[in-house]
């Protein structure tokens, strides 16, 4: 029996070659297949098991974080988000 490793992972942290693969793995967006977790502390976030060739993971989103993704999204548009909230403060 093949066991694959298994990893848990903040979506902040998944490399631009992960998050392309994990878009390309979900063609039709993920956000359905997404669970909603509530830690005893009060934390609420949302998890996507993402499965590849040599790994298993279990994708932490934020839940704040996982509002503001479209299933459509790429990398560029959330560089543009994160841009936008830092020129902001540029601007004072």
């Amino acid at each position: 029996m093949d066991t694959k490793k298994r990893a848990l992972i903040s979506y902040e942290k998944l490399t631009p070659e992960h998050r392309k693969a994990l878009n390309k793995s979900f063609p039709e967006g993920y956000t359905s297949k997404m669970t909603e977790l509530k830690m005893p502390s009060g934390e609420e976030f949302r998890t996507l098991v993402w499965e590849t060739d040599e790994m298993i993971y279990l994708v932490k989103f934020h839940k704040t974080k996982a509002l503001t993704i479209d299933d459509d999204d790429d990398d560029e548009d959330l560089d543009e988000i994160d841009n936008e909230s830092g020129d902001d403060e540029d601007e004072d």
